[in-house]
Order: C-alpha cells, then structure tokens, then sequence
C-alpha cells in the first residue's frame, strides 16, 4: 500500500472513524474504503468484552480469509492481543510492518510487526474477500 503515508499522522480518538480522529478499527475501516473500496460494518464498543466479542464475531465472517504471515500483503488486517484481549488491529504496509492507531500514541504510525512490542502479541492476519492478492 504506497498510500499508507496518506494515514499517517491522523489523530488518535476513541470510536474515531474519519480524518477528524481514529481508532484502531476506525483507521481500517477508512483505508479499507479509500484504498480498496471495501466497506465493512462499524463496531462500536464500551468494554473490552465487547471489543473482544466484536473483532471474534468479525473475524468469523465468511468474507475475511485467515493469512499466512508469509502470504500477508499490503492491505491485509492484522489482529493483535493486548492486555490477554483480542482487542487491536491494524493494516499491513509492508511484510514486516503495519499502520495502526491506538491511545498512548497521539496519532497514527506505522510500526515495524518484529519488534518485541508487537510480534508476540499477534493474533492473526485476515484478508477480505473483496482484496485480490
């Protein structure tokens, strides 16, 4: 995704959905649309329970393929844990980086996935169906 530098930098706000502010699910959800045309459903969350609920409940849609590591591409979603929870996500910009926004950060970055921070802490890689590799 040579776009990805287009998202960087927009500023993190909790159930934020477009430029003004952004979430984790939020920024997905805008460059899923803007880059890939691809809309899918809004989550709206007020507890981690919920979060978890929603991303399990996402995930298992048949539109979103589980990927490989090594087949992940631009544009792929990636699910981390955080705090034991399945409550993070982000968008594959390179094999070994993301874009991803989340609070502790002012605004969204791009991050390498091997740093001690993150590679331990994924879940798993998704594609939808409407993204053709």
């Amino acid at each position: 995704m040579t776009a990805a530098s287009a998202y960087v930098g927009i500023p993190f706000r909790l159930f934020g959905r477009d430029r003004d502010g952004i979430d984790c699910y939020g920024l997905v959800r805008l460059v899923l649309a803007e880059q890939y045309g691809v809309t899918i459903p809004d989550m709206w969350y007020r507890t981690a329970d919920d979060i978890t609920e929603g991303f399990a409940h996402e995930r298992s849609q048949s539109y979103w393929q589980p990927v490989a590591p090594k087949q992940a591409l631009p544009g792929d979603v990636v699910v981390f844990r955080v705090a034991r929870w399945p409550i993070h996500c982000g968008i594959m910009v390179t094999p070994s980086t993301f874009l991803h926004a989340m609070p502790g950060n002012t605004h969204s970055v791009i991050e390498s996935m091997r740093s001690a921070l993150w590679q331990r802490r994924i879940l798993g890689m998704y594609r939808h169906e409407e993204i053709a590799p």
